[in-house]
């Protein structure tokens, strides 16, 4: 059975005596919703009526269907209660040029919407053309659309864009005013920093040592920047020790050696002049070290 050219409406609609027969409960939530077709799909509105048909109670909706990008489009949006007599409406929009039949291949088409409820019921699990239960079977109904419809959408229908782009305005836009940041003074010192001394340092003279401070022997050429120290320290010149001839030489006859008592004794035998000899000798023998 195909599905019609150009752009086609099918509506299939639940009998309230689905859920009126086979729920067990008075009502049941409904967490989530998920809706399917194939690729000549573009609009799908499932929407539930309450059991007297004048209440819409809830509608999910696809506006753009695309099967190559989803498949199954799971609907954004809060539960919901599904009460024992209601029942769904389903309505899906195609466009098609081509011989394309209802069927389970994706060259065919499909109109299908899942519920997720809960609690379970046993008996209520399909609605549709061809449920084997009677109380489930669902009616349908084709409406060709004109060629210009935009599948009954609330927005207005867009044009398609062109192969060249949107032109580019030439207007300069209006040119955002933006506020200078607050400029900071900071006082800037009036007075010149003080001038580094240009003044050359005073130059040190380096004497050059005379050729006569060359040390003999050596070479011709300016002496090293280290200073070579000497291999021993100058000898002082030898200072002449006092003569002890003198001392040596001085008769005892001329010294006036008095006793005690103011007689003279014989040099030759006096103690006292071989005393002072030696402290005159034993001395000028210490200058004489000493000075060396």
């Amino acid at each position: 059975r195909s599905i019609g050219n150009g752009k086609t409406k099918h509506e299939i609609s639940c009998p309230s005596e689905c859920t009126e027969k086979t729920f067990d409960v008075d009502e049941v939530t409904v967490v989530s919703e998920a809706h399917h077709m194939h690729a000549k799909g573009k609009r799908l509105v499932n929407r539930l009526y309450s059991a007297d048909g004048r209440t819409i109670v809830n509608t999910a909706t696809v506006d753009f269907w695309d099967f190559d990008q989803t498949g199954v489009k799971v609907v954004r949006q809060e539960p919901y209660q599904l009460k024992r007599g209601d029942f769904y409406s389903i309505a899906c929009y195609y466009e098609s040029y081509a011989n394309v039949v209802w069927g389970p291949a994706s060259s065919d088409e499909m109109c299908m919407a899942f519920v997720y409820y809960y609690p379970k019921q046993d008996d209520f699990f399909s609605c549709s053309p061809n449920d084997f239960k009677s109380v489930c079977r669902s009616t349908h109904t084709k409406t060709s659309l004109e060629s210009g419809s935009n599948f009954d959408r609330a927005i207005s229908a867009t044009k398609a864009p062109t192969a060249e782009p949107t032109k580019i305005p030439t207007k300069t836009p209006t040119k955002i005013p933006t506020m200078e940041p607050t400029k900071i003074t900071t006082k800037m010192p009036t007075t010149a920093p003080t001038k580094m001394p240009t003044k050359k340092p005073t130059n040190v003279s380096v004497v050059n040592p005379s050729n006569d401070s060359l040390p003999t022997g050596g070479s011709s050429n300016a002496p090293s920047k280290v200073p070579i120290a000497p291999s021993a320290p100058p000898v002082p010149a030898p200072v002449s020790a006092p003569s002890i001839s003198i001392l040596v030489t001085a008769s005892p006859s001329n010294l006036d050696l008095s006793t005690e008592n103011g007689s003279s004794g014989d040099s030759s035998s006096s103690p006292t002049t071989s005393f002072c000899i030696l402290m005159q000798f034993t001395i000028s023998i210490i200058i004489l070290l000493a000075n060396t």
